[in-house]
């Protein structure tokens, strides 16, 4: 008999992660259709599952498109973290999460532009909260670096995160649109390059992470996938 408590009984009773697998099936569809295009019919019939039991894992679509971005979240900070593990200098973390991050965001440009389509950017929407913890990530490796000296400490970290975020945001929509020629690598580079100079408390400094940018560049490819 079912457990009124759990999910509805499927057939055959694979012993998969479901909601995992609706997620990335969504993220699919929001990423190729849209928010407004992609239906929770669509998502149940990719998923070979009945409308009821994703309406059990995720109440509403907008909670299916919260659940989304916070995974899309969660991945990143994931491939960061991993990536800069054992970098003891700030710069160098900041560094080589650009280029981690160049190259997700370049991967899942089509669903974040999906998370960017759904309405106004309410304080608690899924983008700006994603937003939002990206930046206060990147404010604990700035504050970091402001305490030992390798970070200028005449801006606040917070605003210098921003403009951090913003910055490589927009250069690889520039990217996107053509405005900015060159490979991804070259993109990921011109980034991280620029970020390092716009946070280091030496230029001197900027420069020599910048010359490093061959090994720090195969740290962060070994973690961008």
């Amino acid at each position: 008999m079912h457990d009124p408590a759990g999910p509805p009984p499927e057939p055959g009773g694979q012993g998969v992660d479901r909601r995992a697998q609706l997620l990335a099936l969504a993220a699919e569809l929001f990423a190729e259709r849209g928010y407004g295009g992609t239906r929770i019919s669509d998502i149940a019939r990719a998923a070979g599952v009945a409308k009821g039991l994703l309406y059990w894992y995720f109440p509403s679509k907008e909670a299916l498109l919260a659940a989304v971005g916070d995974d899309v979240v969660r991945g990143l900070r994931k491939l960061q973290g991993a990536a800069i593990a054992g970098l003891d200098d700030a710069l160098e973390r900041l560094y080589v999460g650009v280029l981690v991050t160049i190259r997700y965001a370049d991967r899942h440009y089509q669903l974040y532009g999906a998370l960017n389509t759904t309405g106004s950017p309410a304080p608690d929407s899924v983008l700006v909260r994603g937003l939002a913890r990206h930046v206060s990530d990147t404010v604990v490796v700035l504050e970091d670096g402001q305490r030992r000296g390798t970070v200028r400490a005449d801006e606040r970290a917070d605003e210098l995160a921003h403009a951090i975020s913003a910055m490589v945001n927009q250069l690889l929509h520039f990217h996107q649109l053509g405005m900015v020629c060159g490979s991804l690598d070259d993109l990921a580079a011109l980034a991280a390059r620029l970020c390092v100079h716009l946070a280091a408390a030496d230029p001197v400094r900027a420069v020599a992470v910048a010359d490093a940018h061959d090994a720090l560049a195969r740290r962060a490819a070994a973690h961008a996938s």
